[in-house]
């Protein structure tokens, strides 16, 4: 069986910096390796060029290719028969049902509402394009696959409105897999050292929260921060005078955006990640690729209580739930740091990232749906 990942972002195995689109190519070309499936990763030629054009240079490496999007098909078809993973819609005008070429289309994230929710003036033009682009990907999966379980109905209501009998399009729950070695247990920092890590959004900017953990920095905790701006974005800034007065602060590491590898790296110096933000319904539907790193690395995260993520760590004790409205609560939380509670939340976030965020574990649905064929 043979398998193609498209991917709209470059993939940690070409050497540079990764964002989530290319971490979900690669969590998924891994996962199914794992089950006896040949995989090629392709990373769209376009984002590979704007990768080059603000960041530098990207490696060749095994496995994958750089194809154009206009030349997607035509790859797919000279490899068939071939299972063909597209995340999201992005390159649906490419692609179209073709004998011997499976589609499976992969809800990693809600892009009408990312979208909806960057602020200022309404998208409404830019929202048309996007729904067309999305209601032709839903017109020809053969199978739908959705990075959380909270996204589902979402990605039933996209099939039903592209006039899809959902009857006869299998869908499958494929969590967010990393593929990541569980950092190695060690004595907590005295005071622990938190990581807070990366891209900045527009559609989440830093919250009122930033400013209580401002005031018990240094006190109460240390901070690592790695993070900045992705380089598919435009050129204003998601900052704020709050934001800046954290990463001034004399408690504050502040290191640029790293290779996967070395950003993996990281994991081994922090005690937990901090990952709050302001609750929209984009937000409620988000499997958060930051805490799922974390998590993915056996690191415990403290989080809302209303995303995707917020149920595994509730069950799996991975972390802990703060609603980053409640300015009290999240001060109680960063002055109640406690070494104890840390090391058993680490041990829930290290039993979660073995059960559930493992790259073979998490495709399973999909190894499921595509043996079926």
């Amino acid at each position: 069986m043979r398998a193609v990942v498209i991917s709209n972002d470059v993939v940690p195995e070409q050497g540079g910096l990764v964002a989530a689109p290319g971490l979900r190519a690669h969590g998924l070309a891994v996962g199914l390796r794992t089950h006896g499936i040949e995989v090629t990763t392709v990373v769209v030629a376009d984002a590979v060029d704007r990768y080059r054009r603000a960041v530098g240079p990207v490696s060749e490496a095994a496995d994958v290719e750089i194809v154009p999007g206009s030349k997607l098909l035509r790859f797919l078809k000279s490899n068939r028969p071939v299972v063909a993973i597209m995340i999201n819609g992005h390159q649906a005008d490419h692609l179209h049902a073709a004998r011997g070429v499976r589609i499976v289309y992969d809800g990693f994230a809600p892009r009408m509402l990312e979208l909806a929710f960057r602020g200022g003036t309404y998208p409404e033009a830019a929202l048309t394009g996007l729904a067309r682009l999305e209601g032709r990907a839903m017109r020809m999966a053969d199978a739908l696959i959705v990075n959380g379980a909270r996204k589902v109905p979402y990605y039933l209501a996209a099939l039903l409105q592209a006039g899809r009998d959902l009857r006869k399009v299998p869908t499958g729950v494929v969590e967010m897999a990393v593929p990541a070695e569980v950092a190695p247990d060690h004595p907590v920092g005295d005071p622990p050292l938190v990581a807070l890590t990366g891209y900045r959004q527009d559609w989440n900017p830093p919250g009122p929260w930033v400013e209580v953990a401002t005031e018990h920095l240094g006190t109460h905790f240390r901070a690592l921060v790695v993070e900045g701006r992705h380089w598919g974005a435009g050129r204003a800034e998601v900052e704020s005078l709050r934001w800046r007065a954290l990463l001034e602060h004399p408690a504050v590491e502040v290191r640029p955006p790293l290779p996967w590898n070395e950003f993996s790296a990281v994991w081994r110096e922090v005690d937990l990640a901090v990952d709050l933000f302001e609750q929209t319904p984009e937000r409620e539907l988000a499997m958060v690729t930051r805490s799922i790193v974390a998590l993915g690395h056996g690191v415990p995260v403290v989080h809302p209580p209303f995303s995707e993520v917020s149920p595994l760590i509730a069950r799996a004790g991975a972390g802990w739930l703060v609603d980053p409205a409640d300015l009290d609560a999240v001060a109680a939380f960063f002055t109640g740091l406690d070494s104890a509670d840390i090391g058993a939340k680490r041990r829930g976030a290290r039993d979660l990232a073995g059960a559930l965020l493992n790259p073979t574990a998490a495709v399973e649905p999909l190894v499921e749906i595509m043996r079926e064929w």
